[in-house]
């Protein structure tokens, strides 16, 4: 079979589809794909384990509340204040932050650091994927150095 057979070919591309998502679940990184609607519609292993969730959990729920442990009643529908996701998914610009507080699942907090990059198809934004570390360990031997 040459390339070009292979490129049309259903199996070729269901390998592909199963390979991207091991390479996705091996990054050590965690890694959220959220839509317009500020909703989860992708997180790989790690960023389970880091968060203390099941997946089924986090999937369609809004980051706000998952990573910032806001309660969904108090999030403001304006975009008045934007916080560096929302940037990226109003803007469409890649946002980087050093040092952000996320939350898991039994109210313990973490320090992290993450990107958060716009997710465009046709042009337009559809959502962003936000990649993170957990940085607390780094952080603490900053302080122990100084």
């Amino acid at each position: 079979m040459n390339n070009r057979q292979a490129k049309n070919d259903k199996d070729f591309w269901q390998k592909q589809i199963a390979r991207n998502e091991k390479i996705l679940q091996s990054i050590g990184n965690g890694v959220f794909v959220i839509d317009k609607e500020n909703l989860i519609s992708f997180v790989n292993q790690y960023a389970v384990r880091l968060l203390g969730w099941e997946i089924t959990d986090l999937i369609s729920e809004r980051y706000e509340v998952i990573l910032f442990g806001k309660d969904s009643e108090n999030i403001p529908d304006d975009d008045s204040i934007l916080s560096p996701i929302q940037f990226s998914l109003i803007e469409g610009e890649t946002t980087h932050v050093n040092a952000e507080t996320f939350f898991r699942q039994d109210g313990s907090s973490f320090l992290v650091e993450y990107t958060c990059v716009p997710l465009l198809e046709n042009d337009k934004i559809i959502g962003a994927v936000i990649t993170f570390q957990d940085i607390t360990e780094r952080r603490d031997l900053e302080i122990a150095v100084s």
